[in-house]
C-alpha cells in the first residue's frame, strides 16, 4: 500500500531491534510484542513501495551476512504493503 513519495525527502528513518527470521523467499524482523513479523526490503532511496525483487535481494543479502535468530538492529521505516496478495509490515530501509 505504501506510496511514492513523489521526489520529497526520505522520512526520519527509525530505530529497530529484534531477531532476524530466514523462512523461505523475505527476511523477516520479529520485534519483541509484536505479533506480525515485518518483512525486510532494503529501499534506497527510500520510495516507501513493495518491490518483490528488492526484497528477495534484501533476504539474500541479509542471509549471507546473519543467521536465523541472531539480533538485529535496523533502522527505517515501518509500512504496510501487498505482498503475494496479503497485505503485510514492511520496513523499509534506507540508511
Amino acid at each position: 500500500m505504501g506510496s511514492e513519495n513523489g521526489g520529497a525527502a526520505a522520512p526520519e528513518p527509525e530505530d529497530f531491534n529484534g531477531i532476524f527470521h530466514f523462512p523461505g523467499t523475505y527476511a523477516y524482523l520479529e520485534q519483541g510484542g509484536v505479533v506480525d513479523f515485518a518483512l525486510l526490503q532494503i529501499d534506497d532511496p527510500f520510495t516507501g513501495v513493495f518491490e518483490r525483487q528488492a526484497a528477495i535481494d534484501t533476504c539474500t543479502l541479509l542471509s549471507g551476512r546473519h543467521m536465523e535468530g541472531d539480533r538485529a538492529q535496523l533502522s527505517g521505516k515501518l509500512g504496510v504493503g501487498n505482498v503475494d496478495g496479503e497485505r503485510q509490515q514492511i520496513l523499509f530501509m534506507f540508511d
